[in-house]
């Protein structure tokens, strides 16, 4: 009777217990399914057998617990194609290890839309029909987060594509752009190939940054101002800046935004065309064997300045006996002279004078100055005097001398072939008189 009480007494405790693990289950899963998304207990075989669910987890991937029972316990299934074998591996690695785990998946809505989840995974000492170990799995759908990396992913590609766009596009025309704060002063350059083949950009010193911020405070706004900027090595080189604002609502600057490229190759390339066009000029305008204003420039020259001014000083020049020394030493040493005659009339004149070549062995000069008739005399002396005396420096010992016919204007109205001849009729007197002199009218 004793051991009787005691076995009803053992079974009375024993379905107390199970009653309470039940009970403990429960509450566990009711704990679990207000903490995750769904919670399930699966063996660790091929088809991922479910052993347990609950209703969040057939939920989370679209179906009912009926349809599980109808269809099977192959969780399978429900495990996105792709990432089955990650999943198989990912436990395999885990049994070995007995530890708790985490994976990051795909499960398959039935609706054909992907769901994320974040899994935690811890074994049990249980062994599905006696050969597979038995795991539970508590999910946590990130399907929202996942998407919105994704998301903030795209949106990153897309805005580094973009800076690339600009990037080989600001290298393609080297140009760069750049970002002046002006709450923290700092300026900021981006974009753009700095150094090798490519001209530098001068770099946002303070020195730099306060030359710009100079020039943009006079204008607010600007497109294709030029400035001089500083080098890494200090030059100077030049720049175009395009710029403007960006303000806040109360009309305060915030930022000021722009393109910056280096043009001192153009302005280099500017300077030499300009040069060369300077050049091409005064070949057509001088005469090839002094250098001298050639006729017509020079006739162009003298119209412009007796049209505008009342008193001046027109001569002709005229060497003597040119002939005889081309046929007594060639005429080699007759070009000498006549690069040594002009010589001597270009630094008789000051910057204000003009001096040309006729033609031949003649020359023609325009002293633009209110003389009087003694310091007329005094310049025609000197020419005369300079010629005769500096015959040394020539390659052959030969006598040299030139006649000059002069007017001295003291009143407008004449026009070029009214001074030019009279100082050819004055020339002609010279030479009457027996050459090395000169003859001068005043008018």
């Amino acid at each position: 009777m004793d051991d009787d009480k005691k076995n009803m007494r053992g079974e009375r405790d024993l379905r107390w217990l199970m009653e309470m693990c039940k009970e403990k289950d429960k509450e566990l899963e009711s704990v679990l399914s207000h903490a995750a998304d769904g919670v399930g207990k699966f063996a660790c075989d091929p088809s991922l057998t479910i052993l347990y669910y609950n209703k969040g987890l057939a939920t989370l991937v679209g179906t009912t617990r009926g349809k599980i029972e109808k269809e099977g316990f192959n969780s399978s299934l429900y495990v996105h194609p792709d990432d089955l074998a990650y999943v198989q591996e990912s436990m395999a690695k885990s049994v070995a290890s007995g530890q708790t785990f985490n994976m990051r998946y795909r499960l398959r809505h039935l609706s054909g839309r992907d769901i994320w989840v974040k899994t935690t995974g811890f074994f049990t000492k249980e062994f599905y029909q006696g050969i597979y170990p038995v795991i539970y799995l508590i999910f946590t759908d990130i399907t929202e987060l996942v998407t919105l990396n994704e998301k903030l992913a795209w949106a990153n590609t897309q805005l580094e594509l973009e800076a690339n766009r600009y990037k080989v596009f600001a290298e393609l025309v080297n140009e760069s752009f750049f970002e002046y704060d002006i709450d923290t002063g700092q300026m900021v350059l981006f974009g753009g190939k700095r150094g090798g083949d490519q001209a530098e950009i001068a770099p946002p010193t303070r020195q730099n940054v306060d030359i710009f911020l100079a020039e943009f405070a006079q204008r607010r706004d600007f497109e294709d101002i030029e400035l001089q900027l500083h080098a890494t090595d200090g030059t100077l080189t030049w720049h175009a800046v395009r710029a403007g604002n960006i303000e806040k609502s109360n009309g305060r600057s915030l930022r000021i935004i722009g393109t910056i490229k280096n043009i001192q190759a153009l302005k280099d390339a500017e300077a030499c065309r300009e040069n060369k066009e300077r050049q091409l000029l005064m070949q057509s305008r001088c005469d090839p064997m002094t250098q001298l204003l050639n006729r017509s420039a020079m006739q162009q020259a003298i119209e412009d300045q007796i049209n505008s001014q009342a008193a001046y000083m027109f001569s002709i020049i005229d060497i003597d006996d040119f002939k005889s020394i081309n046929d007594n030493h060639g005429h080699v040493f007759g070009d000498e002279v006549l690069k040594y005659v002009a010589d001597i009339l270009r630094n008789a004149c000051r910057s204000n004078d003009i001096t040309g070549r006729l033609g031949g062995d003649e020359f023609v000069m325009l002293f633009r100055a209110d003389f009087t008739r003694e310091e007329a005399d005094r310049r025609l002396i000197s020419i005369i005097r300079r010629i005769r005396e500096g015959v040394d420096t020539l390659s052959i010992e030969a006598r040299v001398s030139v006649s000059i016919g002069a007017i001295l204007v003291t009143r407008p109205g004449l026009s070029f072939l009214d001074v030019y001849r009279s100082a050819d009729a004055a020339l002609y007197e010279a030479k009457h008189k027996g050459k090395k002199t000169y003859s001068l009218s005043v008018y």
